[in-house]
């Protein structure tokens, strides 16, 4: 005999308890992930930081530097973050600005 909280399907008897807490643990798994994604933040480089590395080093993982057209002198280095770094393309879609965006490696030359 099947009681009220349980169902049956094909042989398998399911509890509802057991289907609606892992329901509930999935629905808060998914509200979590959500909660994490929405964390992330744009960087406007250089509204919001000066060069490149200086929103780099301030940002967190997911977080994605806009860097605005320009022509920047530094060395960037990501310190192993798990960040994006784009140009204004990445919210316009115009290719226009891919080429406007430029990244000149600095070099400290002695004479």
């Amino acid at each position: 005999m099947i009681s009220r909280n349980t169902k049956k399907v094909g042989d398998t008897v399911i509890s509802n308890n057991l289907t609606g807490g892992i329901i509930k643990n999935l629905f808060l798994i998914f509200i979590v992930g959500i909660m994490l994604n929405l964390s992330a933040t744009i960087i406007n480089i250089p509204a919001d930081q000066p060069t490149i590395q200086a929103g780099i080093n301030v940002a967190t993982d997911s977080d994605t530097i806009l860097v605005q057209p320009g022509t920047y002198i530094e060395n960037i280095n990501f310190n192993g973050k798990n960040i994006i770094v784009a140009s204004v393309f990445l919210t316009t879609q115009d290719t226009s600005y891919i080429s406007q965006m430029i990244i000149r490696n600095y070099t400290n030359r002695v004479k």
